[in-house]
């Protein structure tokens, strides 16, 4: 079965939850990705169309374009040549570079809208459409094999909450499963600009770590994860709203703004202390995340406030939006649609 226009929805994704960082990531139900595929009857190669508030901080072109390039490296696997097809990439309010997944859920679409295309949906599971996406996102090189960063592109095939990880063997293995609904999730923008790019602050990450920090992290990351399993939200925010790996390294960097990891631990501790919540910096750019008990925060106007004006000070504009977990992802999504 193959068809001639294709459209996905993808959800969104927010990915280095704490502790959890390029391994946990989450689906978020807003924004949302609308990606298109339809085929052209002249020409060759693949034209991109962005859609979007933001189009002029999108490319178009189909070598830099993460979507193209893991349809691409999908199209290679299935040995489809001599294609002509058009990918159009439709939001009402989705940044690139704010954490939440952009390019992901780019390639997580034009890689579903392939395969319902020029395939068979039924022949490939969740984890190939996680692994075959990830050849769109930065850092990967398809021809030697190298794949880009999973936790992306696994929120935005699954939704819920995804745990990436690859055994002794050095095989991935992905989990998925949806929370207790009460774990609620807050995304703040930040007009900061991160200085070296996204590169140079992963750099910072090859310093060495201290034993006693490596042991405290593995005791918290297991910690969170069985009382998420078991639904305890409280024990979970205990346990991830300090990171002692990557946001401190980066923070004494300067690669969030300006303001050290002292700094940022006092606020982070504060916040736990007197809301519940936990605050991380998701990933290698200065946007916040936001986790939280939606049954013990009662006045969120305060909690907001309190954020933004602590950014403000050190120079910072904030936006935060409450957002819900996905309960569906886009491969869900595919597999509805041709039900």
């Amino acid at each position: 079965m193959s068809f001639d226009q294709v459209q996905i929805e993808v959800p969104s994704s927010s990915a280095n939850l704490g502790i959890g960082f390029d391994t946990w990531c989450i689906g978020l139900s807003y924004p949302n990705l609308k990606v298109t595929l339809r085929k052209l009857k002249e020409g060759k190669g693949i034209k991109i169309i962005n859609k979007s508030p933001y189009k002029d901080k999108l490319t178009e072109n189909p070598y830099e374009h993460s979507g193209a390039k893991a349809l691409e490296f999908l199209f290679e696997k299935l040995k489809v040549k001599d294609y002509s097809l058009q990918l159009t990439f439709e939001d009402t309010d989705y940044p690139p570079a704010k954490g939440l997944g952009r390019s992901g859920a780019e390639a997580v679409g034009s890689v579903l809208c392939g395969i319902i295309s020029y395939s068979d949906l039924k022949d490939f599971d969740r984890k190939d459409i996680v692994l075959l996406s990830s050849y769109g996102e930065a850092g990967s090189n398809p021809k030697k094999g190298i794949r880009g960063h999973l936790d992306n592109v696994s929120g935005s095939t699954n939704g819920g909450f995804n745990i990436i990880s690859k055994n002794a063997l050095q095989e991935v293995r992905l989990y998925h499963f949806l929370p207790k609904e009460n774990l609620g999730v807050a995304i703040g923008y930040s007009d900061y600009e991160k200085k070296g790019g996204t590169e140079a602050l992963r750099k910072i990450l090859n310093r060495p770590i201290r034993k006693e920090d490596y042991v405290k992290t593995i005791a918290r990351i297991s910690s969170a994860t069985f009382c998420l399993l078991k639904g305890d939200v409280d024990g979970f925010l205990e346990m991830v709203w300090e990171d002692l790996f990557h946001e401190v390294r980066r923070a004494d960097g300067r690669g969030y703004g300006n303001f050290d990891s002292k700094e940022l631990l006092e606020f982070k501790r504060y916040l736990f202390t007197s809301f519940g919540i936990a605050l991380n910096i998701s990933g290698a750019g200065p946007n916040i995340q936001i986790l939280y008990n939606k049954d013990r925060v009662k006045d969120w106007k305060e909690i907001e406030n309190t954020l933004k004006d602590w950014f403000l000070k050190r120079g910072i504009g904030l936006v935060v939006k409450r957002v819900d977990i996905a309960k569906e992802g886009a491969y869900d999504k595919a597999l509805k649609m041709l039900s």
